[in-house]
C-alpha cells in the first residue's frame, strides 16, 4: 500500500481501505491534513502497490499479508508508519 495525496476534499470513495471498517478506523487520523497556515488542505487515500489488488480491496477482500500486518502490529506502530507515509505523500505533492 502507499499513500496518495488528493486535494482539496476527502475522497474516501477512491480509498482502497474505505470498506474495511477496522483498517479505516485505524488510518482515519492520518487521512486529513492541513498546513499550519491553513493554506494547504487535503486528504490522503490509500492505494495498493499492485493494481490487481484494488478490486479485491474495494470488495472487502484484503490480501492476507495486509490483514496479518494489521493484526500483528500495534495500533501505535500502525499510526506511526501511516503518518510517515502520509507526510511523505504531502511533501512529494508540494514539490
Amino acid at each position: 500500500m502507499h499513500a496518495q495525496c488528493v486535494q482539496p476534499l476527502p475522497l474516501c470513495s477512491f480509498c482502497s481501505m474505505r470498506n474495511l471498517k477496522k483498517f479505516c478506523e485505524i488510518l482515519q487520523p492520518t487521512c486529513m491534513y492541513c498546513s499550519s497556515d491553513k493554506t494547504v488542505v487535503g486528504s490522503i487515500i490509500w492505494v495498493p502497490n499492485k493494481s490487481g489488488v484494488r478490486y479485491e480491496l474495494e470488495n472487502c477482500v484484503p490480501p492476507r499479508e495486509l490483514v496479518d500486518w494489521f493484526n500483528n502490529t500495534s495500533v501505535d506502530e500502525i499510526k506511526r508508519v501511516v503518518s510517515k507515509m502520509a507526510h511523505d505523500a504531502i511533501v512529494q505533492n508540494q514539490k
